[in-house]
């Protein structure tokens, strides 16, 4: 009551709304608009925060959220894992900042200093030239993959009224209340002769 009178905002319960509660009610809206695999990675990040569940989220400060940070990077956490984390801080901040909860973003300016553990390693000549000469009909879809730099789920999943000589569309269509997520694939050289092969077949059998 004494904030009402010094601020002139009314103040609602959710102004003790805990980080748990918060994630609860902002994960539905936030589904809405990205995939279930991001979806996903929010909701691992959330476990990896287990010790801000129960804390009132308008006490959290910088430090707090940097807390979460350091357990992960002494653990041995990765980079993307850190980063991922403090995606979901800076969410979760957002829509308390709408909501009025908080008036600014504590976790803006958390850093980390993490490694990425993983690197992938490009092919060699010699590889390619091996894959190229191989005998297999794996080759076809090796040679795609690496001439598109796509996923096997997007190559998959492509309708052929999206597939051109020298590019296709890969991603999803417009639905009701999402808009569409769709990107150009250009088919490089080393997947021309491949990727046109299997479109040929795919045309032919319809």
């Amino acid at each position: 009551k004494a904030l009402e009178r010094i601020t002139d905002v009314d103040v609602t319960d959710k102004y003790n709304l805990t980080f748990a509660q918060i994630y609860e009610l902002w994960k539905p809206v936030h589904a809405r608009e990205v995939s279930k695999s991001q979806m996903g990675n929010y909701a691992t990040a959330f476990n990896q925060s287990a010790v801000l569940h129960t804390r009132k989220f308008r006490t959290l400060r910088k430090s707090d959220f940097e807390q979460v940070i350091l357990a992960l990077e002494e653990a041995g956490k990765s980079l993307s894992t850190c980063e991922k984390v403090k995606q979901l801080f800076g969410q979760l901040s957002k829509w308390a900042m709408d909501e009025g909860i908080v008036n600014q973003n504590h976790s803006k300016h958390v850093k980390t200093t993490a490694e990425q553990k993983s690197v992938k390693r490009a092919f060699t000549e010699a590889e390619l030239q091996r894959i190229q000469a191989a005998t297999s009909r794996g080759k076809i879809l090796a040679l795609i993959l690496i001439g598109t730099g796509a996923r096997t789920i997007e190559l998959f999943n492509v309708p052929l009224s999206d597939c051109f000589d020298d590019y296709f569309i890969a991603g999803s269509k417009a639905k009701k209340g999402k808009p569409a997520i769709r990107r150009v694939i250009a088919v490089a050289d080393i997947g021309k002769a491949a990727y046109l092969q299997i479109l040929q077949d795919a045309r032919n059998s319809g």
